[in-house]
């Protein structure tokens, strides 16, 4: 025979490859302090790299002072200097030191030396001992005037944003009273689940003097904290004391340039400042994207004090600015290390942190990320013990590299592209090992093969489908499944199957599918040769009494070697895509230079000799049905003819991707966006039904959708009607049965509302990432189709508009009667539906 099966049934045993990669897998989540080193060196490495750039509206003003002269508060810089800012027109001021702690009321020790001196001054006393403690008063009295004159300053500048003081006790705030409480951050909206949302806690008690607190605009927490080999990566943007949450200085300095917006917890893991949303990491963190220096300037402009209060022009520096102030000197006690390999004071750290929120332009790690690695890393080691075993040593080598680059690649990509952290590098790591391991224990099993694994070339059994359309179907199922090794294996019997009962067209055309998801599974290429050399000499037998059909052979391949291929008068450019029926060419008409899409099918190898004519005659007409439709969520046809038994349409060339690609659980569109591209199907369905056409294959292979210019496609018109005639019963196959109504199977006559049907089903999986009904035989999962109620969607996803499920009823009644009547009718409902969600 041309075809023998030479699949595989299974690789052997994997229990040794498999109890290793266990191992390895126990190992690295065991070294995990290991593992985020190497995480974070990657992630350093890459922040390099990045060419971001840091907010213009930051200016620092520098307070290190001259010859020891005290702090910026002793000096009595700080009325003049806030004078000078306003003065110039700066938006918002924002000292780094928090003020001297206020004398407004004495502590105990300042009581207790009062109360001394007010009772020797009624007794009469020693005057060396009164005089040192009028002294010790008159020091306080001094304390308290500073202060007041600090918080006078303050409260008429009407733009400082202060930092709060973090003591050593635990107090409850004891000198913050109204005014200050009033800068904490709500936790009303703090998630579904009705617990406080967990916010790292500050070393000591937060607090600020109310005579400072009801001067300033706001007020924030200025401490950061590091990893654990020392260098700063994140920013809390809050931070709780006690009882009472406060927002980091950054987030405050970001507030009050907002008009000081509300500022929520909305869930726990968002903040909303107003009407902008800030998705942070757990315990509302965000990694910091740091800036690099460019050659000739600072990232963050800067300016000394002294400059400040010398400097005569200095609107174009100040006006609408944010002002920092602190000491940027290389003395400073507050120092940081950065991804970047600097060592930076934390008035650039604050100022970087700012930048981020300003610009929106921080580095996340979304809290789900973690489950998600972790889903990759089994991913991987399950293609790990399913390929690596099979695999030659040169091809290890090379699978590792792709492998590793890949995993690489994309991390950097999502990091510096759309900022977000994506750790793959213990993905990567385990890659590599495991690779690696398991072909050094192929090497010490002997003669390049594991112990269980020399069976691996060994003949499956026979398919336990024999039936025709059982197989149809079958071959149906599986191409809407993932390609796994198991299904690869499945369609392969499949194949041998048809090639026992001598049907090598359907043979072909199951092969020709594996070679499209695996060019290099098994044997297929070779058994393609042999049934191609069958062909030729069956073509040749029969070219004796009929030479036309030798030149129809040569016309159907298209590619006969000249360098300009064409179909009629349209010129071939490219393979757009191949199915088990047609194919689709990207082609250019010569007479108005246009590109079109061109779909032929090869109507001799589907069709008889006695029913070719009658097939030609159908395609003809259903074409000219399907040309006749002329709305914008269709694609137009052009043009039909056919080329020596090759049919072909040439239709609109549209640049859009099937919806089939937004089908799994992880590329789910937004349930707005699925619901309006459903209701524009629908829309479109209800004009095509008017001109008395019907799809009769809706699914989301055939529904296109360019997001750049938000056009909505449905396509091959005109198609599953033919083929619905054709001997092969190809019809089953692209007629999808996940997709068809009950009242397709059952093969009665199908109506508009079949159509409807199936694109509820459609939506129902661009909702949910599954068809409603699944199952692993055919016959069972035409009886759900025909007998079993669907899943409510709202079971499986809870961010659905609340009517969803009674619409879905409706479109997937089990009668045609009972379904919306047309599609106009089901767009007005989808979209009243919707109308309540915001994206």
């Amino acid at each position: 025979m041309i075809l023998q099966n030479s699949a595989p049934l299974k690789r052997g045993s994997i229990a040794a490859p498999g109890a290793l990669l266990l191992v390895l897998m126990t190992l690295m989540v065991l070294a995990s302090d290991r593992m985020s080193a190497l995480e974070s060196a990657f992630y350093d490495f890459l922040q390099q790299q990045q060419p971001a750039v840091a907010s213009k509206r930051i200016v620092l003003v520098d307070t290190a002072t001259r010859n020891g002269a005290g702090t910026f508060w002793d000096t009595g810089e700080f009325g003049p200097v806030v004078d000078a800012l306003n003065t110039a027109g700066a938006a918002l001021i924002v000292p780094l030191k928090a003020p001297p702690t206020n004398a407004q009321i004495p502590d105990i020790k300042q009581l207790t030396a009062l109360a001394e001196l007010e009772k020797r001054a009624r007794k009469g006393s020693d005057g060396i001992k009164d005089a040192a403690l009028a002294k010790q008063l008159a020091g306080f009295q001094q304390q308290h005037e500073q202060h007041e004159a600090i918080a006078a300053t303050v409260r008429d500048a009407g733009n400082i944003v202060l930092p709060i003081i973090a003591r050593p006790t635990r107090q409850e705030l004891e000198d913050a009273k109204d005014e200050c409480r009033r800068h904490t951050v709500s936790a009303t909206n703090a998630g579904s689940s009705g617990n406080p949302p967990w916010v790292r806690e500050a070393t000591g008690t937060l607090t600020l003097p109310d005579i400072f607190c009801s001067g300033a605009v706001n007020t924030g927490y200025a401490g950061y904290w590091p990893d654990m080999d020392g260098v700063v990566r994140r920013n809390h943007l809050l931070v709780r004391s006690g009882q009472r949450i406060f927002p980091s200085l950054s987030l405050a300095v970001a507030q009050a340039d907002q008009k000081n917006a509300d500022l929520q917890i909305d869930g726990e893991h968002s903040l909303l400042m107003d009407t902008h949303n800030i998705n942070t990491g757990p315990g509302f963190t965000n990694l910091i994207r740091y800036y690099m220096n460019d050659s000739d300037q600072q990232v963050f402009r800067s300016i000394s004090a002294q400059e400040v209060l010398s400097t005569q022009d200095t609107k174009t520096l100040f006006k609408n600015n944010i002002i920092l102030i602190g000491d940027l000197s290389s003395t400073s006690a507050n120092k940081f290390r950065t991804p970047l390999g600097e060592i930076i004071p934390l008035p650039i750290l604050v100022a970087t942190t700012l930048s981020n929120l300003l610009q929106m332009d921080f580095v996340s790690r979304p809290y789900w990320l973690g489950s998600a690695e972790l889903a990759i890393l089994l991913f991987i080691g399950i293609v790990i013990l399913l390929s690596a075993p099979a695999l030659k040593a040169n091809h290890a080598i090379i699978a590792t590299l792709a492998l590793a680059a890949i995993l690489l690649s994309i991390e950097a990509y999502i990091l510096m592209a759309h900022g977000i952290w994506f750790q793959l590098v213990t993905a990567t790591l385990f890659s590599v090992l495991g690779i690696t391991l398991i072909q050094a224990l192929i090497t010490l099993g002997g003669n390049g093969a594991l112990p269980g694994l020399a069976e691996a070339a060994q003949a499956a059994p026979a398919s336990r489908l024999h039936d025709e359309d059982e197989l149809d179907l079958a071959f149906s199922v599986l191409r809407q499944q993932e390609p796994t090794a198991e299904t690869k294996h499945q369609l392969y019997d499949i194949a041998m199957t048809h090639g026992k009962q001598r049907e090598f067209a359907k043979a072909e055309r199951v092969l020709l599918y594996i070679d499209s998801i695996d060019n290099e599974y098994l044997d297929v290429q070779e058994k393609l040769k042999k049934l191609s050399g069958a062909r030729k000499r069956n073509l040749k037998r029969a070219a004796q009494s009929s030479p036309a059909t030798d030149q129809s052979a040569k016309s159907k391949v298209l590619a006969t070697g000249s360098s300009e291929k064409k179909l009629g008068r349209y010129i071939i450019e490219k393979i757009l895509g191949r199915g088990a029926m047609a194919t689709v060419y990207l082609g250019r008409d010569p007479k108005i230079n246009r590109l079109v899409a061109i779909k032929t099918i090869a109507l001799a190898e589907e069709f008889s000799d006695a029913d070719l004519d009658a097939a030609k005659v159908q395609f003809i007409r259903e074409a000219e049905s399907a040309g006749r439709l002329n709305h914008p969520n269709i694609i137009t046809i052009y043009d039909t003819g056919e080329d020596q038994n090759v049919a072909y349409l040439a239709m609109e060339y549209f640049k859009g991707k099937a919806l089939n690609l937004y089908t799994q659980a992880d590329t789910l569109l937004p349930p707005k966006w699925v619901i309006e591209l459903t209701a524009r199907a629908a829309e479109a369905l209800h004009y095509a039904h008017g001109q008395g056409v019907v799809h009769r294959d809706i699914k989301p292979a055939n529904l296109m959708y360019d997001a750049a210019s938000d056009e909505l496609k449905i396509t091959d018109f005109g198609i599953a009607r033919l083929t619905d005639t054709s001997p092969t019963k190809t019809g089953i196959i692209l007629g999808t049965p996940s997709y068809m109504s009950p009242e397709q199977l059952a093969a009665s006559d199908v109506t508009g509302a079949s159509d409807l049907y199936s694109l509820g089903i459609t939506m129902y999986q661009l909702l949910t990432g599954t068809t409603p009904f699944r199952s692993d035989s055919i016959p069972k999962l035409m009886d759900k189709i025909m007998n079993d109620r669907h899943t409510p969607v709202s079971e499986i996803r809870d961010d659905l508009p609340p009517g969803i499920d009674a619409v879905l009823d409706k479109i997937l009644d089990k009668k045609p009667e009972n379904r919306f009547q047309n599609g106009r009718a089901m767009a007005l409902a989808l979209r009243d539906c919707c109308s309540t969600l915001d994206t």
